[in-house]
């Protein structure tokens, strides 16, 4: 594999996350209804849901957990696309 590929993908992949938490982000109730509907489908929630509550979690995800997913997938971003420039 190119080294340029391995880049790309980063890139690619954090770009997919990063537009995807933009979405959850927003204050629009189509886009709280598609959080809603991850938070009850989702295996990995269960707990927080179990523990406190739909509500409470949707709050919380659309405090802390949806910003802190939009600094995490902007890092990667930014990673591969430094990446990227080092290996072209």
């Amino acid at each position: 594999m190119e080294p340029w590929m391995g880049s790309a993908l980063i890139t690619a992949i954090g770009s997919v996350f990063l537009v995807r938490n933009a979405t959850y982000a927003r204050n629009e109730a189509r886009d709280e209804a598609r959080l809603r509907a991850y938070l009850q489908r989702s295996p990995k929630p269960i707990l927080r849901v179990s523990r406190l509550g739909l509500e409470r979690t949707v709050d919380l995800s659309k405090r802390y957990f949806v910003p802190a997913g939009i600094l995490v997938s902007a890092g990667v971003c930014a990673w591969g696309l430094v990446r990227l420039a080092r290996n072209l």
